[in-house]
């Protein structure tokens, strides 16, 4: 694509590059196009943006900056609007307290015992799971 974009036409340039970027591009593209571009000034401008244009849009990189930024913009749009549900963090609160007091009593290891397995045993063996059983776990490369 680089050397096919050297092969433009500036009028070519112009057109591509205001057509992927969805602009009609600044006031002496403008006037270029209506032919009503006098100043010389302005043409050095114009010239250097040509050149600008060109280069970019033989830029795979400048090229996917230009398919992305709309999505990327929308994308923006949608994070900045939060939403908050007051009845559900209000329903997820009471949750949480009921959690807290919870009055039944819990033998949280009862488990243990029905299974005979000893509570030392156990407790040292699941604070030491990773050292204890890493090589029967570890990812096979």
């Amino acid at each position: 694509m680089p050397q096919e974009a050297e092969s433009w036409t500036d009028n070519e340039v112009l057109d591509r590059w205001t057509h992927l970027s969805f602009i009609t591009g600044p006031p002496a593209v403008q006037q270029w196009r209506a032919n009503t571009l006098d100043n010389p000034t302005d043409h050095e401008f114009l010239n250097r943006l040509i050149e600008q244009y060109r280069n970019r849009l033989g830029d795979l990189g400048w090229f996917m900056k230009c398919l992305n930024e709309p999505m990327a913009r929308q994308a923006n749009k949608e994070r900045i609007a939060p939403s908050f549900d007051l009845k559900k963090a209000t329903d997820d609160e009471i949750k949480q307290q009921r959690l807290q007091r919870f009055d039944l009593p819990l033998k949280p290891l009862a488990i243990l015992e029905r299974q005979s397995i000893n509570r030392q045993q156990w407790l040292q063996q699941s604070q030491q799971f990773e050292k204890l059983y890493a090589s029967q776990f570890a990812k096979k490369r």
